[in-house]
């Protein structure tokens, strides 16, 4: 899950940092002295702009590595879970089979179907309210309905 951040994160500077060097691209046109600063565009708006934009890019990433990081006291494991997908009010949940717990699934990049019988692989961990869980990382197997 780190690295998932860290990966957005990083793409998030480098495209800042593209959109502002492409423009000063269009706008350093020669070498820039006292002399003929203002016919080349060579301003110092420029610079600027590059600088407030990597320095806004790092701000960001920062509250978000911050805001994003689990608490002291959250315990967070690495498992696989096999369970059965059940959709609530509170979005969807699975309940594993073995231990019979119930927890909340967190899935962006996994599509899952109320009703399917599934083995997920992620980060399990307990909220604030003391509820399980899981941030899914894969889907491992789709065993298809389940069965009461």
């Amino acid at each position: 899950m780190v690295s998932r951040c860290l990966l957005r994160v990083t793409l998030g500077i480098l495209l800042c940092l593209a959109v502002s060097s492409s423009g000063f691209a269009q706008v350093v046109t020669g070498p820039c002295s006292s002399a003929n600063s203002s016919s080349t565009g060579c301003n110092g708006h420029t610079t600027a702009i590059v600088l407030v934009t990597a320095g806004v890019a790092v701000v960001v990433a920062v509250l978000y590595l911050m805001h994003h990081k689990p608490h002291k006291d959250q315990q967070v494991s690495q498992a696989n879970i096999v369970g059965c997908v059940d959709k609530t009010d509170a979005g969807i949940r699975l309940k594993d089979e073995k231990s019979h717990q119930t927890y909340g699934i967190i899935a962006d990049t996994v599509e899952l179907k109320p009703g399917d019988r599934v083995e997920l692989s992620g980060n399990k961990f307990k909220d604030r309210d003391g509820n399980m869980n899981m941030d899914v990382q894969t889907l491992v197997n789709d065993y298809g309905p389940c069965t009461p």
